[in-house]
């Protein structure tokens, strides 16, 4: 979902034509971030997600790529490079997650560690998409609202590495398929681009079906953004 505060005003020129400035626009995870500094949420159980025979050169070279993504700050927490090793072994198992990565080979994008919030942010105007920065959090899962769709999962977590997915969806479409994308309204200023928003999460309940017909872990099935980020004590951590 967009953070209101993405949108930018388009400039007018002295001729009083718009100009297309360049802009920032930001995509949620679920539509209301949580403060994980609260005492009341809980920290999910570690329950994982079943991990396949792992084939180490890709989880290797999965592991190099978010590394290589990964800008660290001083004050990140030390544990991000173990959480994507497991990250990179779960994916190693999953050849729909392996293309998806593969292609944003070359592509301008980076991973930015954000404690409180999962969010895509692309910089650009209304005709180009110039870079894509992913927040994320390896020890932050979305608990989303229950739907009918859900009620054989009754807590419908996305556990972190699940979440990443879906960032890296919206990423994908930007970058990779970035004419739909702005043709979706993707980058449009001052309206908000419903069309994008709803083609990710048909895109995220389709990776998540066919990931869980692989390893039988039942994955959220949602129709909105409607949900809350909670704390996972692993990057693969469920309910």
């Amino acid at each position: 979902m967009l953070d209101g505060a993405a949108f930018a005003d388009p400039s007018i020129t002295k001729q009083g034509q718009l100009a297309h400035t360049d802009h920032q626009v930001k995509l949620l995870l679920v539509s209301a971030p949580t403060n994980h500094a609260a005492n009341e949420l809980p920290a999910l159980l570690p329950q994982q997600a079943k991990l396949k025979a792992i084939d180490s050169a890709v989880a290797n070279r999965i592991y190099d790529l978010l590394q290589q993504r990964y800008k660290r700050n001083d004050s990140d927490p030390d544990y991000i490079s173990n959480d994507f090793r497991q990250i990179a072994n779960y994916y190693s198992g999953f050849p729909e997650v392996i293309k998806i990565l593969e292609s944003l080979n070359n592509k301008n994008w980076r991973l930015v560690y954000d404690e409180l919030s999962w969010v895509t942010v692309a910089s650009g105007n209304v005709f180009k998409v110039d870079s894509v920065s992913v927040h994320f959090n390896t020890r932050s899962a979305a608990q989303l609202k229950m739907y009918n769709r859900c009620k054989e999962n009754p807590v419908c977590i996305a556990s972190p590495a699940d979440a990443l997915l879906h960032e890296l969806l919206h990423t994908q479409s930007m970058l990779v398929n970035t004419q739909e994308f702005l043709a979706q309204g993707g980058m449009n200023a001052v309206m908000y681009p419903y069309k994008h928003e709803y083609a990710i999460i048909d895109a995220e309940r389709k990776l998540y079906a066919t990931m869980s017909s692989r390893d039988t872990i039942k994955r959220p099935q949602r129709i909105d953004h409607t949900g809350r980020l909670v704390k996972a004590q692993c990057a693969t951590c469920i309910k």
